[in-house]
């Protein structure tokens, strides 16, 4: 029985995958306030409801074209919250929807590396219009590199001339899509293409939000959408034996030779005195 019990305890630290990309130990919440003359107030709200301080907490505005830097957070004990309000979003000029992401970047080690959580959010100016316009993200390959199929959908009658753009989180890259990127879609049109993401050398592994914002004018009109999607990514076999890992195989190891030799040293070969 006992025997049995360490066989479960082997397969059980070979399955344990430790996951750092992605954690989520902050509650946000944003609102966001429009005037009748464009101008937009943001009101961001986190707190820490881990239990472990947080390091540089640094959240970032990602606007419809634009990123804003917010003031850092040196640190953030568990319990603790913080405000920011933010006025630097472009005055908007066209009425419609406008989408909003917030990416926190942060540590839980002073040496240690950036881990990351985002929030998607929209507001409106004047009208709620909803994009014709589509977005879907499909996954075809997964590991230390990964590669997309995005696809654009127009099932609307007329064309449209659309802008994408690719958040990726502290940790990814993607040299094949790494500014803003715009074409024609004509209505009942499809559109695909591929991406590659990368995993960065000091990047760790786990799970990473990544968002699609997609955008078109039209008729002195903004619309949007977004679409988002996870990419997990494992270190290869010859590193996913962590010192963690280790220290159990040694560990294991050592308690079973001493289990053998507690149970077969009574035994004597057939002959002996």
């Amino acid at each position: 029985m006992r025997n049995h019990c360490l066989l479960f305890l082997f397969i059980g630290v070979l399955q344990t995958n430790f996951s750092f990309a992605e954690e989520r130990p902050l509650k946000v919440s944003i609102k966001s306030v429009v005037s009748s003359k464009g101008d937009v107030s943001i009101r961001l709200t986190y707190k820490n409801i881990s239990g472990k301080t947080l390091l540089h907490v640094h959240p970032m505005f990602h606007f419809h074209h634009s990123m804003d830097m917010a003031p850092m957070a040196m640190k953030l004990e568990p319990g603790e919250s913080k405000e920011v309000i933010n006025k630097n979003h472009p005055k908007l000029l066209r009425v419609g929807r406008y989408p909003l992401v917030v990416l926190f970047k942060y540590k839980t080690e002073i040496k240690g590396s950036w881990l990351t959580q985002t929030l998607m959010d929209s507001f409106y100016f004047k009208e709620k219009l909803h994009s014709a316009v589509k977005g879907e993200i499909e996954t075809l390959e997964t590991g230390d590199r990964s590669r997309l199929r995005i696809w654009i959908k127009n099932p609307a009658e007329s064309f449209k001339n659309i802008r994408l753009m690719l958040l990726l989180p502290p940790g990814l890259i993607s040299k094949s899509f790494n500014q803003m990127l715009g074409f024609t879609i004509r209505g009942g049109e499809e559109k695909s293409f591929e991406v590659n993401v990368e995993r960065e050398p000091e990047g760790l592994p786990g799970t990473y939000p990544i968002h699609l914002m997609i955008e078109y004018g039209e008729m002195q009109k903004h619309y949007s959408d977004e679409v988002g999607t996870n990419l997990t990514f494992h270190l290869p076999w010859s590193q996913s034996i962590s010192w963690i890992h280790a220290v159990a195989f040694f560990f294991l190891a050592s308690f079973l030779v001493w289990n053998f030799k507690k149970n077969n040293g009574g035994i004597r070969n057939p002959g002996e005195v």
